[in-house]
């Protein structure tokens, strides 16, 4: 008895929800109204690609591409006190330390072009660019002039 008292009033809430709230669903069915609910809710712009600003968009402040900025040009000793510094004071994952000749001279004698081509690329525990993202190649190439040259 009781699954049939609870059955009715559900049959009956159920009715009562789709005769209220059925009427504007059944008025929204038209295509251009479904057409507007399938648009796009954004876009998405390519770092080199300046986006398109509408007429009745012209008040709003486009949004600036971080990608596509770089790094103004910075010494050895702020890109190294930036990036590098962490694991070359420490010596973390055998990394050789600032102005430790000893560890430094194997190195060295590679050449500055291996050196730095290790520095870009990566080399063992080491990231590429040192894990400097927004770094150029000459950024990453002065830091290494700047380490070498501290640790002759």
């Amino acid at each position: 008895m009781k699954i049939i008292k609870w059955s009715l009033k559900t049959l009956a809430s159920l009715s009562l929800f789709c005769l209220i709230f059925g009427q504007s669903f059944a008025n929204s069915n038209t295509k251009a109204d479904i057409l507007k609910r399938l648009e796009p809710v954004g876009k998405v712009f390519i770092a080199k690609e300046q986006p398109q600003i509408k007429q009745q968009e012209s008040n709003k402040i486009p949004v600036k591409s971080v990608a596509s900025e770089k790094p103004s040009k910075v010494s050895g000793k702020a890109i190294y006190a930036d990036n590098c510094q962490l694991c070359h004071t420490t010596g973390v994952a055998n990394s050789p330390i600032l102005g430790n000749k000893q560890q430094w001279a194997p190195r060295i004698t590679q050449g500055m072009d291996k050196l730095i081509e290790h520095a870009i690329k990566g080399y063992n525990a080491m990231p590429p660019k040192g894990g400097c993202i927004k770094c150029t190649d000459e950024d990453i190439a002065a830091a290494v002039k700047y380490m070498v040259n501290k640790s002759k």
